[in-house]
Parts: C-alpha cells; sequence; structure tokens
C-alpha cells in the first residue's frame, strides 16, 4: 500500500507506484479479473487509488495529496476511463501531517461532477469486520509475496482477497499469509497503493470496510512479502463524519491556485492570503516604506528587530534575487498559504511560506508567525 512508517509517499513523487501483490502459486489473470469487477474504485492521479461513495464524492487517505505545493497540477481522478477534476479535499480533522496514523488519515474528494454509469459504494456500518474476507482493490506494479512489488507498474487494476485479522476503534488490518495458508486469491496492497479500498461482498452487496493508509512492514524493501501487514482506516467508525462533511459540504482543508501566473484579485479571501498580497505587493516594488509597513501590520513583533529593520533584510534578499514573478499558490487552511515565484534575475524556482498564529485575545486580527523562503525544482 502504501508506505512504511517511516516513509510518507505522496501523490506527485516519482517514487509513488501503486501494486498489488499476489500469491505465488496463482495466475495473474485471475486478479486482474477480480479487479475488473468494481469500476467504482478511481485510479487519483494516475498514481493511488480512491473509491466513489456518493455521485459526486470519493474517499482516500490524506497523505496522498496533503503534499501537494503551488507549482503542482491540482488532484484529479479517472472513474471508468473519464477523468473528474477535484474540486475540493476536506481531511479529516484528526490528521496529523506526515504521520503513518489510521485515526485521521482519511481525505474526501469533491469532484467536478457527478460520476455516471458507475454505482457508488456504500459504507459499512456495523462492527463485526474481525474475520471477514475482503477485497482490496490496486492498481499497477505487482510481484507476489516471495519477491514483494518489483519492475514497472503495468496501470492493471487488481483484486486480492485477504481476511481481517485485526481490528481496532481506528483500524483494520491485513497479514499475507504464506500459502497454502489464506484465502485462494490471498493478496496485499503494496507500496503506493494509499488510498485503495477494503470491500465488503456480502449478500449480493458491496460495502466500503477500509481506506489503505499504511504497510506494517520493516522497511519499504520488506513490504508486500508473504507475513507482512497493512493497515487501513475502518470506515464503520467514521461514518457519521463521512456522511456528515458530504452532506454539509463544508470549505476545503487546503486550497491551490489555477496553475498560471498570479493576477491581482486572485489571492484568497484569508488571513495568509492577505497578508501574502501585501508582502508581494511591497516586495516586487522594492518600497522600504510599504515592507517596513508589512512587518507592522502583519507580522508577529520581534522585540530584537523592529520593522525597519526587518524591511531592510527582504531589501537585500531583493538585491539578490529581484522581483519576484508570482506563480501560483496553496493553502492548507486560512492561516497558511505557499506561494511559488520565480527569479528572472537568477532563474531561479523559490517558494515563499506564511504562517499565522492566532490572536492573544478573541477579536485579534491573526499575524504572520512565520515567514520563510525556500527553493523548488521547476514546476512539473
Amino acid at each position: 500500500m502504501i508506505r512504511t512508517a517511516a516513509l510518507l509517499l505522496l501523490l506527485c513523487t516519482a517514487s509513488a507506484a501503486s501494486a498489488i501483490v499476489i500469491r505465488h502459486d496463482r495466475e495473474d489473470t485471475r486478479y486482474q479479473a477480480l479487479g475488473a469487477r468494481f469500476p467504482a474504485v478511481g485510479h487519483l492521479g494516475g498514481r493511488v487509488d480512491c473509491t466513489l461513495i456518493a455521485p459526486q464524492w470519493a474517499i482516500g487517505a490524506a497523505h496522498t495529496v496533503e503534499g501537494i505545493g503551488p507549482y503542482d497540477t491540482p488532484p484529479w481522478v479517472v472513474f471508468g476511463g473519464e477523468r473528474y477534476d477535484i474540486v475540493k479535499v476536506i481531511l479529516h480533522p484528526a490528521r496529523v501531517p506526515d504521520t503513518a496514523d489510521t485515526a485521521g488519515d482519511l481525505a474526501l474528494f469533491k469532484l467536478d461532477r457527478p460520476v455516471r454509469g458507475i454505482a457508488p459504494v456504500p459504507l459499512y456500518e456495523k462492527d463485526d469486520e474481525l474475520g471477514k474476507v475482503a477485497i482490496l482493490i490496486g492498481h499497477g506494479q505487482t510481484g507476489t509475496g516471495l519477491t514483494g512489488p518489483q519492475g514497472e507498474r503495468d496501470n492493471k487494476v487488481r483484486g486480492a482477497t485477504n481476511r481481517i485479522d485485526r481490528i481496532d476503534p481506528t483500524s483494520i488490518i491485513f497479514k499475507f499469509e504464506t500459502p497454502p495458508d489464506g484465502t485462494d486469491l490471498e493478496g496485499l496492497a503494496g507500496p503506493g497503493d494509499s488510498g485503495g479500498p477494503a470491500l465488503l461482498e456480502q449478500d449480493g452487496k458491496l460495502h466500503l470496510l477500509g481506506v489503505g493508509c499504511f504497510s506494517g512492514a520493516p522497511t519499504q524493501e520488506t513490504a508486500g512479502r508473504y507475513g507482512t501487514s497493512d493497515h487501513y482506516a475502518r470506515v464503520s467508525t467514521r461514518r457519521s463524519w463521512i456522511l456528515g462533511t458530504i452532506a454539509a459540504d463544508p470549505p476545503p482543508s487546503f486550497q491551490w491556485s489555477a496553475p498560471a501566473k498570479l493576477k491581482d484579485g486572485s489571492w484568497p479571501d484569508t488571513p495568509a492570503g492577505r497578508a501574502a498580497a501585501a508582502f508581494f505587493h511591497a516586495y516586487n516594488a522594492a518600497d522600504a516604506k510599504g515592507l517596513e509597513t508589512f512587518f507592522a501590520d502583519f507580522m508577529v513583533p520581534r522585540p530584537d528587530r523592529s520593522p525597519a529593520i526587518r524591511a531592510g533584510a527582504v531589501l537585500e534578499l531583493f538585491a539578490t534575487y529581484g522581483p519576484y514573478d508570482l506563480e501560483a499558490w496553496s493553502a492548507t487552511g486560512p492561516r497558511e498559504i505557499r506561494v511559488l515565484v520565480y527569479s528572472k534575475k537568477t532563474a531561479e524556482w523559490r517558494s515563499v511560506h506564511f504562517g499565522m498564529a492566532r490572536g492573544d485575545t478573541p477579536g485579534d486580527a491573526p499575524r504572520v508567525e512565520k515567514m520563510f523562503f525556500q527553493d523548488e525544482e521547476p514546476p512539473r
């Protein structure tokens, strides 16, 4: 699936390949035939997976999208061979970035339009998952329990079965049994299958049991081999959050601009967006007074450095890089924004990060607590 506890595999990284790892003594075509039966499993960004749970909503793993930056193309998903853009991402409120933890590793994706011709998968609502045989779905690279995932991914959807070995309030856990133990089409998700579903077929009905989060293998090299385990976020205990969120359709957990140069007025109307707009208006004009006003009005004060001194430091930066072309932004909530910029003077891509502190008292306007610059690779 996914990642080991120490390794984060993001949607937009080259290392995020997909895999369903199969028994070494079974034909791969049988796994492909099983996977082809479930068109409600989408291919997210061409790298990982998600599941259609309402006509215009899908669910996947939070860690696959939380690393998307302002230089990355906004996410999209393919269902039934048709591409749908994702217009809103909502992360589970318990999500802690850069962790391997089923407690909050869930994300809801609102699509730009309803998916036609594919039935959404209902959420499982009982608490009797232990011991049931689930169907695990994923795209691409494969291997066997003897070898683990290997070779290049081939973008073929595969399905495997596995009996639920353990559950806890937030997790469903599968173990890859060595034949002759295990199910007839025993298998496990491999590196990169984050967000893929654990499905239950029962009495002619399909249900979503879990969402793939991380591998319990000690290293990435041992993931997907016999004896290793995979951890899925348990859906039955999050059902009320999922359904309530879809019904409420709240603001997104983070946003991004179109992958094009920023225009006046295209900043998000948030505290972080307003601070970023004020900073770049003064910076690109090399306006010492304007920068001093920015530090006085928008930044958390520093007793050791006056707004004038801080403005002078930024002007030294301007002397090196010159004005910045403003390319795009991404925002994680109203208090965080990252802006992609390009320096023609040095022919370098950089990003500028703004993080707002909360007001000391109710009603206080939030101020920028952290602002830093970072070199970036050219946009893909």
